[in-house]
């Protein structure tokens, strides 16, 4: 590197800064053992190390903590506790066809207040686990199975049936009636 050259900024990880230093530290023993002069080092500028982004494990979070957060990851861990609430709901208080709730990209949206490309981004990472469960109760499109943005929760009072799931299953932070 000549004195004129501007400073690079360079990125390594650990093993890669190690390698290097160990590269540099032989150089520099093999030409003072072979008495050569070593030029000093220009002056180099700090490293600048990004921060540690420290990892909030949302799961571990109250409702209200979820619920009242603006993070991305805390979205998704709205839309999560939505869908296990409706699958709780599906399985312990509805009692017939008629009160069951299809998870859809709508519930899933009303019930979360998610935006609804987030919700199909995450019934669609999901897929598997959404099918199983609307199809255990007869409830996934007959012409489409495969595609859960094809279900629906035609003639049901889906507002009723998401303020009792609110209610029971998230502390009351979810759905609110008429938000939309």
């Amino acid at each position: 590197m000549s004195a004129t050259s501007e400073p690079q900024t360079v990125t390594l990880n650990v093993t890669e800064l190690d390698s290097w230093l160990e590269k540099k530290i032989i150089e520099v023993v093999n030409k003072v053992t072979q008495g050569i002069a070593i030029a000093p080092a220009t002056t180099a500028t700090p490293a600048k190390i990004a921060p540690i982004k420290e990892e909030i494990d949302w799961q571990a979070k109250t409702d209200d903590e979820v619920w009242g957060s603006k993070a991305t990851l805390a979205a998704v861990e709205k839309i999560r506790r939505s869908y296990q609430a409706i699958c709780l709901y599906n399985d312990t208080v509805a009692t017939g066809d008629s009160d069951r709730l299809a998870i859809t990209n709508q519930a899933l949206r009303d019930l979360s207040g998610c935006n609804g490309l987030l919700v199909r981004d995450w019934i669609e990472a999901h897929k598997d686990e959404v099918i199983s469960h609307n199809a255990k109760f007869g409830m996934e499109n007959k012409k489409d199975p495969s595609n859960p943005a094809s279900y629906a929760n035609k003639g049901k009072d889906t507002d009723k049936i998401l303020l009792l799931i609110n209610e029971e299953f998230l502390s009351g932070e979810g759905f609110k009636s008429g938000r939309n």
